[in-house]
């Protein structure tokens, strides 16, 4: 290693980024392409009234929530951001079906109630069946 103008280490570094404080995990996250795409697809579905879709686009994203989140360190395991989630898309059908239903339709909010029908019971068989595994 050339101590004197410090090459040495910037190389060093750049080989094994593992080994540097600067870069803890030694690979990026998979979790932001989860979360837009699940976004996209849950927007598509919802507005053009696609079940599976939907559906399928706010578990993913909602699931990628908890696991970026997980995964930074903010929360301990994802079943609890994931259950929190459930919770807000339940309250959002609710709201829809009793203020908008005339708007959103039955599709629109049958889809968004069994996405968090799913993320509910994901969390909560997530949490029971793994614990603090995960």
């Amino acid at each position: 290693m050339d101590d004197q103008t410090g090459l040495g280490r910037a190389e060093e570094r750049l080989r094994n980024p593992d080994e540097d404080e600067r870069f803890p995990y030694g690979k990026t996250s998979p979790f932001p392409i989860f979360i837009a795409l699940g976004l996209a697809l849950s927007e598509v579905g919802v507005f053009l009234g696609i079940v599976p879709l939907a559906v399928g686009g706010l578990v993913l994203f909602s699931g990628s929530v908890g696991g970026i989140l997980s995964e930074a360190g903010y929360v301990a395991t994802p079943w609890g951001t994931l259950l929190v989630i459930g919770g807000i898309l339940l309250a959002l059908a609710g709201s829809l079906y009793a203020f908008f239903f005339d708007l959103a339709g039955v599709t629109r909010v049958a889809s968004i109630a069994v996405a968090a029908g799913l993320c509910m019971l994901g969390a909560l068989v997530g949490r029971f069946a793994l614990g603090e595994r995960y």
